[in-house]
């Protein structure tokens, strides 16, 4: 059975946490009601357990994944704003305690390095460059992905893991406030195109407007970081999204992912990892 985790919406540890994820991603609270992977279906927290939520700095969440018993994987844009020697950065786990959603240490990051290419300027920090490693203690990783030894190809299937918050409408009349449930979500896309060190991954969202695609946003707008696995192995690293309609007017998302395959992926994980 799956671990669902709520939190009223009307409860002062909500409003502290959604006004810091939704700020990371420049949306204001009244125009996001749903923040989820696309395509996705929920996944109980204890599922994909390489796959961590981090807090960085005490107010942003991010996605990483361990690929060594003490080592992740995530964006640099998510953490390039703390410090690398004992950066302030922890695995957290998601808890519900009298209504409220919490998060729980588990482990004190102890070092982070990032590709020293990644400019948060260029292309608006989703580059290929965005990549970064972060050290934790001896045997703290909960589970372990290998990476994978060669890139995707065009059109073959992938699958994303990542976290979502969404928030159901409560009843006004009724004094109900509104339920914001924490999900660890499982999709599967495929790849459109590789280019410039990045494997972009294509999903159709159908039809819809803009209110349709504030609803549809993906779980990178506020836990980046978000592993891209091929066969099982970790092949990508969520970087950046945009969106675009087909000849049928539906809506097409477009991710991007640093390709771990590439030339200079390929040199920044072999100098820095274990």
């Amino acid at each position: 059975m799956k671990r669902r985790l709520y939190l009223r919406a009307k409860s002062g540890a909500f409003s502290l946490i959604s006004a810091s994820l939704l700020l990371a991603c420049g949306k204001n609270s009244s125009d996001v009601m749903t923040l989820k992977v696309s395509n996705g279906v929920e996944i109980d927290h204890s599922e994909y357990p390489s796959v961590v939520l981090l807090r960085v700095n005490g107010r942003d969440f991010c996605t990483g994944t361990f690929v060594n018993d003490s080592q992740l994987i995530t964006a640099a844009s998510c953490v390039f704003d703390t410090r690398v020697s004992n950066p302030n950065i922890q695995i957290v786990e998601p808890r519900v305690v009298d209504g409220q959603l919490s998060f729980y240490p588990r482990a004190q990051a102890e070092e982070l390095v990032l590709n020293p290419n990644y400019s948060r300027w260029q292309s608006r920090g989703v580059n290929g460059q965005d990549i970064g490693i972060i050290k934790f203690p001896a045997y703290t990783a909960p589970g372990v992905r290998s990476l994978a030894s060669l890139a995707p190809s065009i059109a073959q299937e992938v699958a994303v893991v990542g976290y979502s918050l969404l928030q159901a409408k409560g009843d006004p009349m009724e004094d109900e406030p509104g339920l914001t449930q924490l999900q660890k979500q499982f999709a599967q896309d495929y790849v459109a195109s590789k280019l410039d060190g990045m494997l972009v991954a294509e999903s159709n969202l159908g039809s819809g407007d803009t209110r349709s695609l504030n609803e549809s946003m993906t779980a990178l707008d506020i836990f980046p970081g978000k592993p891209l696995f091929v066969r099982g192995q970790l092949a990508g690293i969520t970087s950046g999204l945009s969106y675009g309609r087909n000849a049928e007017d539906e809506v097409i998302q477009y991710q991007k992912f640093v390709d771990i395959n590439s030339m200079e992926s390929q040199d920044f994980l072999e100098r820095e990892l274990d």
